[in-house]
């Protein structure tokens, strides 16, 4: 064989590793990269660091504040305010990295920290949709939205709901009905139909932080009239503050991701070092609201592939700085309860989850771009909050014990770890898990039928679509006994027998 002929198969290999190396590779989850999301966090503080020090945050701010922030290191004037590099980061540094978010009921309050995962259901809508109808939130729609919300295991967090359009009542009768019916811990949102001197004022008790006010920043490199009397009414009252950037890629941040990155990293980091500032050691934290923008007509585009990736630079950066990070919703832009709302809500939820977001707000039951909320997504959206949180703790020393004991062939329906899963449901499922044939003969359940359920579950009385969410499954007790039906009922009867349940 001439040399040349030997040669042709290290030539393909060469050329087909140089190709390797030039294709496109994966990478690893933001989360799981090194430095996370594949991000120079420290080359992105400098630069936001920076913006702050030479262009720094256009406010107007009332003299007494000015003076605060004088005496307090910082460069203010009455249009604006500037932080020294060093300063800045010193004042960053002041934050607690945790804190109790306390809730009416005890065991509902949460310890804030970069470790915290919690999810929290939608409440600051003006409209509430019942199917394909969709009319203003009252005030009597937004307690039971929050009394449901508190019921479903998964969610860790109640909320006021602010826009409500009642006008039979006033704001204050609202808040107070609101937050008498939750026992969780309260978030706001700045900028409201409320005050926020007026929110703190509702919640009582200056001692300790029950409510969490969010305080979202619109315009570029711009705190607003709203965002400032949150901060001084949360720092006056002992209060917790979420310094909210609003991130639309594109329109009001630059269209490249580290562009938008620096403007999330220079506005959040201003925040909290004002905070800092006037109330050393009080409660804040980091959130984030990320979509692109319809070049078309000016829309959002909500969990978009770009809006999620700078959603995962924005929580790296926020573990950088060891603070914990909320990512508020909206997640979808359908209009009411359907097919695309529920899938753009679970892949917004499902990438802030494994992204690391702390606590994820404002995408549970919410619908039209946050604008309404759907009791029906509620329940949805809850399950799969509920799947994402389902603890995976292990059980004993030895991980093996169990595979070391049975050996091999064994099988583990009747183990007592299996029987103890069993025993320990996520607490809701909307699945059926039936056989197809069973399915039918039981009257065909739908989704409606599962979600009434639920709802007759977590509010204690009848279901409101039926009297009795199940009543299709005495149909079963009246047909006919196929074969089918047989086979499943002798399997489900085995499964509930090694699952030790009986019956």
């Amino acid at each position: 064989m001439a040399d040349d002929e030997r040669a042709q198969p290290v030539r393909r290999r060469q050329q087909v590793a140089r190709a390797a190396a030039a294709a496109p590779r994966g990478r690893l989850p933001p989360c799981l990269a090194e430095g996370g999301a594949g991000l120079d966090l420290a080359r992105l503080t400098t630069a936001a660091v920076s913006i702050l020090e030479d262009v720094g945050i256009a406010c107007q701010l009332p003299a007494a504040l000015a003076e605060r922030c004088t005496k307090a290191g910082l460069l203010a004037t009455a249009t604006s305010v500037k932080f020294p590099a060093e300063r800045g980061r010193e004042l960053l540094a002041l934050a607690p990295r945790r804190f109790t978010h306390v809730a009416r009921e005890p065991a509902r309050s949460l310890e804030v920290s970069a470790a915290l995962s919690t999810f929290g259901a939608a409440m600051t809508a003006a409209h509430v949709w019942e199917g394909a109808i969709r009319r203003p939130l009252r005030t009597d729609d937004a307690q039971r939205f929050a009394s449901i919300a508190t019921h479903m295991p998964a969610l860790g967090y109640g909320a006021s709901a602010l826009h409500l359009a009642a006008r039979d009542v006033s704001a204050a009768a609202r808040l107070a009905g609101l937050i008498q019916s939750s026992t969780s811990p309260l978030l706001a949102v700045a900028g409201s139909s409320i005050a926020a001197h007026d929110l703190v004022a509702a919640v009582g008790g200056h001692g300790d932080c029950r409510l969490m006010i969010a305080a979202p920043v619109a315009a570029c490199l711009t705190f607003d009239e709203p965002l400032l009397e949150a901060l001084m009414a949360t720092g006056t009252g002992a209060q917790g503050l979420i310094i909210a950037p609003t991130i639309l890629i594109g329109a009001n941040a630059p269209a490249t991701r580290e562009g938008a990155l620096v403007r999330f990293a220079a506005e959040a980091m201003a925040g909290v070092a004002l905070a800092q500032a006037l109330t050393p050691g009080q409660p804040v934290a980091i959130g984030g609201t990320f979509a692109d923008v319809s070049m078309r007509n000016g829309l959002p585009l909500v969990g978009t592939a770009d809006a999620v990736a700078t959603m995962g630079g924005a929580i790296a950066l926020s573990r950088h700085w060891q603070l914990p990070f909320y990512a508020f919703g909206p997640a979808t832009s359908s209009k009411g309860f359907d097919a695309l709302g529920s899938a753009e809500t679970a892949r917004w939820l499902t990438a802030a989850w494994h992204l690391g977001a702390n606590a994820i707000i404002g995408a549970i039951g919410a619908v039209d771009l946050d604008d309404g909320v759907s009791i029906d997504k509620l329940v949805v959206d809850a399950e799969l909050a509920a799947t994402l949180s389902w603890p995976a703790a292990t059980q004993g020393d030895d991980p093996a014990a169990e595979l070391r004991g049975a050996g091999a062939g064994a099988t583990f329906l009747g183990s007592d770890a299996t029987r103890r899963l069993a025993r320990m449901p996520p607490g809701i499922r909307l699945s059926g898990n039936q056989l197809f044939e069973s399915w039918e003969a039981a009257g065909s359940l739908t989704l409606d039928h599962h979600i009434s359920a639920v709802l007759t579950r977590t509010e204690g009385h009848a279901s409101p679509l039926t009297g009795d969410a199940f009543a299709a499954v005495a149909a079963l007790d009246r047909r006919p006994m196929q074969l089918t039906d047989l086979a499943s009922s002798l399997y489900s009867r085995a499964m509930r027998d090694a699952f030790g349940f009986g019956g």
